[in-house]
């Protein structure tokens, strides 16, 4: 189920909302791909309850999940979000990201080395295209079964559209088509339940 926040009630597989940021000197900040926030790396903060929101990356995550958060997750609880950038195109390190879940990769790791394999993932995810970019592909597809896809299998299909915002759950198979034209700048937000082993 694809909604809006125009139409969407109760339990939401996926969830688009555009425009989201009506903050214009916020939206200027994000445009900066100079800056500190497009450093590329993983990180982790424990939420504004916990330490104020310095960074813009942090202020970011308060706009979304505090101060705008939508109707639909009022009163959601995490424990911190883990957050991070992603820039593809046929000019950056890669042009699109495999077929995945977001999981706890240290667990992963660690527990395939047994052959156990085990795979712990988020509460939730979120991706928010900040940048008014002119690009090819880089759509991101989502499934919602469980066994693994191919590219044949029927998904849900969201193009990476300026101001655009993603909520979703993780722990599907996901994947970012190949961008043929352009650079593709996106930036992640999973919630935790539990702050992932990576992280401690």
């Amino acid at each position: 189920m694809i909604g809006d926040i125009e139409n969407m009630e109760g339990d939401v597989d996926i969830l688009v909302i555009d425009n989201f940021i009506k903050d214009k000197e916020m939206l200027k900040e994000l445009s900066d791909t100079t800056s500190e926030f497009w450093e590329k790396g993983f990180s982790w903060w424990g939420g504004w309850w916990n330490s104020p929101a310095e960074t813009l990356r942090h202020r970011l995550i308060q706009y979304i999940w505090s101060t705008h958060c939508p109707t639909q997750f009022n009163g959601i609880s995490t424990q911190g979000f883990e957050h991070w950038v992603g820039t593809y195109g046929p000019d950056e390190d890669w042009d699109n990201l495999n077929i995945h879940k977001d999981k706890d990769e240290e667990i992963w790791t660690k527990s395939k080395e047994t052959g156990e394999g085990i795979i712990v993932t988020p509460k939730i995810g979120t991706v928010f295209y900040p940048i008014d970019h002119d690009i090819d592909g880089g759509e991101l597809m989502i499934w919602q079964d469980d066994e693994y896809p191919t590219m044949d299998t029927p998904a849900d299909i969201i193009l990476p559209k300026f101001n655009r915002l993603i909520i979703f759950d993780a722990s599907k198979w996901h994947h970012v088509k190949k961008v043929t034209r352009g650079t593709r700048y996106a930036v992640a937000i999973n919630l935790w339940d539990e702050m992932p082993e990576t992280f401690k």
